[in-house]
């Protein structure tokens, strides 16, 4: 958790505590296409447990 405030105080100081609007798309954009990607990955997990189960 502290490396992840260090990097925020650090993307801050780089840009003089200034974001911009295309820093704000991609880290939106960046964090939908993890948060999309853990709920592929969920589901694909689920739907393979619960064929094994169906197989038994």
């Amino acid at each position: 958790m502290d490396k992840r405030l260090e990097l925020l105080k650090w993307l801050l100081d780089a840009t003089g505590g200034k974001v911009n609007g295309k820093f704000l798309i991609t880290l939106v954009v960046v964090g939908l296409v993890v948060l999309a990607g853990f709920i592929a990955f969920r589901l694909i997990v689920v739907e393979m447990i619960l064929s094994l189960r169906d197989s038994h």
